[in-house]
């Protein structure tokens, strides 16, 4: 029974390599690794491959720990690094959370981003509005939207799709914190070159940033109006 359950242990441990490796390998091969929650995905990962290749050790040394020191050593020293590991875990989580962007899911959200600041390039729209009282310190908050104007569902799929594919390509630090942009597709989103799509993504972010900026600057010196 014991020999059973060892077996299991070390086909487990090989299967959270095997898969923590994979989706490491996907990551890289994406390039998602521009970004600081994209970093710390790939720490966590890391930290499960090694967490998993402690524990095959460990486990293929357990017959010969009473027969060698050198085993036993070596036993001792998986567990140590498979502790230190998992409690590298929290914080390096707690850090991945911290840079998350989060997303817009009520559907006010959108249509007060809808009211306030839009800029329209050929192939996305962009909406923006503050989405919190302290702007400097909420984190910016994302929606994607394609309406059944433009297509049917596969097609308003793809258009989402590769919205998302171009906010991934652009650098956190664009997005202002405390505010809730909308990617809205248009009927070419799903076709028109890519860097055509990410750039005139990237142009509109820097004019709806600069109107907003200008608005909390107008907020700041008189308080008492209306947003």
């Amino acid at each position: 029974m014991h020999l059973i359950i060892d077996e299991f242990h070390t086909a487990f441990y090989a299967v959270a390599f095997l898969v923590s490796f994979t989706i490491l390998m996907q990551s890289i091969i994406q390039r998602r690794t521009d970004r600081a929650h994209n970093l710390a995905f790939i720490l966590m990962v890391g930290i499960i491959m090694a967490n998993s290749v402690t524990e095959t050790v460990s486990e293929f040394m357990k017959p010969y720990i009473t027969k060698s020191d050198t085993c036993m050593f070596i036993d001792e020293v998986c567990h140590i690094m498979y502790f230190m590991f998992h409690v590298l875990i929290a914080p390096v989580f707690f850090f991945y959370e911290l840079c998350l962007t989060d997303a817009i899911k009520k559907r006010r959200d959108f249509l007060k981003a809808a009211k306030d600041t839009t800029f329209v390039t050929h192939h996305v729209v962009i909406q923006a509005a503050f989405c919190a009282e302290k702007k400097d310190e909420a984190l910016p908050r994302i929606g994607f939207t394609a309406t059944k104007k433009i297509g049917k569902a596969f097609y308003r799929n793809r258009t989402k799709r590769r919205l998302r594919a171009v906010v991934r390509e652009i650098e956190q630090r664009t997005f202002l914190n405390g505010v809730d942009y909308v990617f809205v597709g248009r009927r070419d989103t799903g076709y028109c070159p890519y860097e055509k799509l990410k750039n005139g993504a990237e142009w509109a972010l820097k004019k709806i940033n600069s109107e907003l900026k200008n608005k909390l600057k107008e907020h700041e010196k008189n308080p008492d109006s209306a947003d």
